[in-house]
């Protein structure tokens, strides 16, 4: 039958997280590319993969052709229940970028060594990132990518 607005909006809640989602792992992949030595490569990718297969559990669910059947009750927590699995991986994933780059930093800032252009570059993605939820993509991505020449 027909549904309220407010029974609906855990569809609303699950596109949404599935969309930053996958503009998230967008920015990972960039970061795997460039590898920076700041990256921890085998739990970077155990994150990753983990982020992805929520993601696209998320999406299958979203686009069932039985989309209907997501608004009962029991099915209904299985959705909100995989839109949270979602959340935490990205929370993990932000966790891990955040501390190794910090511990890279706090390398870079050590006497007698010099200091990189990567803790520069992330500082500036990080000042003004398209969204606040992308910041730690954002700055980790920039600080993998090389900086334009001058």
């Amino acid at each position: 039958g027909n549904k309220t607005y407010m029974e609906v909006q855990f569809l609303k809640q699950a596109t949404a997280q599935l969309i930053s989602a996958r503009q998230i792992l967008q920015w990972t992949y960039v970061v795997g590319y460039y590898e920076p030595r700041w990256l921890v490569r085998n739990i970077f990718e155990l994150n990753q993969s983990e982020l992805e297969n929520a993601t696209e559990k998320l999406s299958n669910m979203i686009e069932s052709e039985e989309t209907v059947k997501w608004c009962e009750e029991n099915e209904r927590v299985l959705m909100i229940n995989q839109t949270n699995q979602v959340r935490t991986r990205l929370r993990h994933l932000f966790e891990h970028l955040e501390h190794w780059k910090a511990n890279a930093q706090d390398d870079d800032d050590e006497p007698g060594e010099a200091g990189g252009s990567e803790g520069q570059e992330a500082g500036r993605a990080a000042e003004d990132p398209a969204k606040p939820e992308h910041a730690a993509a954002a700055a980790a991505a920039a600080a993998a990518v090389p900086p334009p020449p001058s």
